[in-house]
This record gives C-alpha cells, sequence and structure tokens, in this order.
C-alpha cells in the first residue's frame, strides 16, 4: 500500500500525525511536505485549494446557476456557470502541451495557475499552457 500515508503535518519526527508507529509509513518528503510548509508557501497546492475556496464562497456564478459545457478543443474542458448577468468561464487544460481555445466574448480572469487575476482574455484566441487552469468572468 506504497500510495497512501498518514497525513504530514509538519516535519517534526512523526510528521505530527503521532508520536507511535503508524501501520503505513511516512512519505520519505515529510520533512519538507506537508502542510505547515505549505501555508507558508503562496505558490503551493494548498494555498491554490484555499484560492479557490474563497472564490467559490465569493462568487454567486460559481455557486448558483446553471452549467453549459463548451466545445472549444478535445483536450479542454470548458464550461461556463452562472444565470443572467452573474456568469463564470472555466477552462481546463488536461494536455501535456498548449492549447488555443477562442472565446466569443472578453472575459477577466478571477483565478489562474499560470495568469494574474485581472488578465483580460479574448475575445478571439486565447493560448492554454500545458494542464493550465484558469477561472475568468
Amino acid at each position: 500500500d506504497p500510495e497512501r500515508t498518514p497525513m504530514q503535518w509538519d516535519g517534526s519526527e512523526g510528521a505530527g500525525f503521532t508520536s507511535g508507529t503508524p501501520w503505513l509509513p511516512h512519505n520519505e518528503d515529510s520533512e519538507s511536505r506537508n502542510v505547515s510548509s505549505q501555508e507558508r508557501d503562496p505558490g503551493s497546492l494548498l494555498s491554490w485549494y484555499k484560492s479557490l475556496i474563497a472564490l467559490r464562497r465569493s462568487s454567486e456564478s460559481l455557486r448558483a446557476g446553471g452549467i453549459r459545457f463548451l466545445d472549444l478543443d478535445p483536450e479542454v474542458l470548458a464550461y461556463e456557470r452562472g444565470s443572467g448577468a452573474s456568469r463564470a468561464i472555466v477552462l481546463l487544460n488536461f494536455a501535456s502541451r498548449p492549447r488555443r481555445v477562442v472565446l466569443d466574448a472578453e472575459a477577466r480572469v478571477l483565478l489562474g495557475g499560470a495568469r494574474r487575476s485581472g488578465t483580460v482574455l479574448g475575445p478571439g484566441p486565447v493560448r492554454l499552457g500545458p494542464c493550465e487552469c484558469v477561472i475568468a468572468s
């Protein structure tokens, strides 16, 4: 069962999970890859998830309304959320290479893996980097 490990809370002995011996071993990188170190890193996966949760809580279009899938590229999952004037577009490039999509209207980035909030996309072609995620409105 090498895929699972106890939760790595910090870099201490036992990774902050236990002072005993867990039935699954700790990962070898528990001293550097743990919750405590990710909380201090604005580029960490934990920080990304916190940003996503905060965005969803603050955005009516990401919490309510319908969903409409957009056929922009076979390797890009693209959809629009919301209703009326309150809409958000989500672009998820699942390819390991850049992809190009064409947007019908201008959209401003709310959160992006490789783009700053406020960046304007479209109308027209938008290049998505490998495995890039963009949420815009």
